[in-house]
């Protein structure tokens, strides 16, 4: 066996437990991308919103505003209602929460979850207190549901949790749910 001009050992030969890797980082590296977007995405349009009540209403017409999206907020502009149960969201309609998501999309019990809804794709942030679960639920849920899962990846856990569902299906292109230790990240795509 001959070695190396420098030495060491191959290149070429898989190390030990290392070799597997990759993969892994790569899923985890492709999540934390797709949260830091989600991220930019409710940054920005909560900044619109909080804009446009700075310039225009008070405070006493804002709050009357929520409080009649809160009466309303089972109704979706479709006609259809929505199951879920959801805090107030802005007055503007650019902010939505968990009722804005399509009806047949599951949502763990006691998850509210905060997004941005542009006509073709939402995107929502919520805090979960135990990722594995919650990651778990949608990997079962979510066919049970009608969606196909098209790819998942996961590694570690509690803060160091990293993990993504790439899923469509029920009217939804390529979407994702990625996870950042206890954050969780929501793009839905329309076709």
């Amino acid at each position: 066996m001959t070695q190396p001009p420098y030495g060491g050992p191959s290149p070429y030969q898989p190390k030990g437990p290392d070799r597997n890797r990759l993969p892994v980082l790569l899923a985890g590296l492709a999540a934390l991308v797709g949260l830091a977007i989600a991220v930019v995405i409710v940054v920005v349009g909560r900044s619109g919103a909080d804009d446009s009540q700075a310039s225009g209403g008070s405070q006493g017409n804002t709050s009357q505003a929520t409080q009649s999206t809160q009466s309303t907020q089972g109704a979706k502009s479709d006609g259809s209602s929505s199951s879920k149960k959801s805090g107030s969201g802005d007055s503007d309609g650019s902010s939505s929460t968990s009722a804005d998501l399509p009806k047949d999309f599951p949502v763990p019990d006691g998850v509210d979850i905060s997004g941005y809804d542009d006509g073709s794709e939402y995107s929502g942030l919520t805090t979960v207190s135990d990722p594995q679960t919650a990651y778990d639920f949608w990997v079962d849920k979510l066919p049970k549901a009608g969606y196909t899962i098209d790819d998942k990846s996961k590694t570690g856990s509690g803060d160091g949790f990293i993990a993504q569902i790439t899923f469509s299906g029920n009217g939804l292109g390529s979407s994702t749910i990625s996870f950042l230790g206890t954050t969780c990240a929501i793009q839905l795509k329309d076709k």
